[in-house]
This record gives C-alpha cells, sequence and structure tokens, in this order.
C-alpha cells in the first residue's frame, strides 16, 4: 500500500512539472495554434489508446458502445485538426 502511494505522488509532481513547463514551451514554438491544437490532440490520441490497449474491455449487451473505445482518442483528435 505505501509502494503505491510513493508512485502516486511520483506520478503527482511529474504532472505538475509538466503542466507548469507546458505554458513556456508552448509559447517557444511558431506555429499556427491550429497545428498546435491538432499535434497535441494527436499526441494525447496515442498515449490514450495505448494506455487503453492495456485494459480489457468487453462488450455486454448493456453496454454495445464499448466497442468503440479504442476509436474514442481518434475522433476526439480529429475534431481538433483544420
Amino acid at each position: 500500500m505505501k509502494n503505491n502511494h510513493i508512485r502516486a505522488v511520483i506520478f503527482l509532481v511529474l504532472a505538475s512539472i509538466l503542466w507548469s513547463t507546458g505554458g513556456i514551451l508552448i509559447k517557444l514554438v511558431d506555429w499556427n495554434p491550429v497545428a498546435i491544437a491538432g499535434t497535441r490532440s494527436g499526441i494525447s490520441a496515442l498515449v490514450m489508446m495505448l494506455y487503453m490497449r492495456k485494459t480489457k474491455v468487453t462488450m455486454t449487451k448493456q453496454k454495445p458502445l464499448v466497442h468503440h473505445v479504442m476509436h474514442q482518442p481518434l475522433f476526439y483528435s480529429s475534431l481538433l485538426i483544420k
């Protein structure tokens, strides 16, 4: 239990560092804002797909749309790409 707590704290600190530096680093990129949003969404879609691939998803009669859980990150990122 203590090992999970330490791991969670490390991930929270890492997330806060990445969140804080994101604003500074995004100002250094000389791209169109739509291109930046599309690239960020594409990266997040890939990360979400890799994470969701590890989880076991079963399709039941009560949850027929669970079958499309792998496509959701791609659909979301396509909304932000112009």
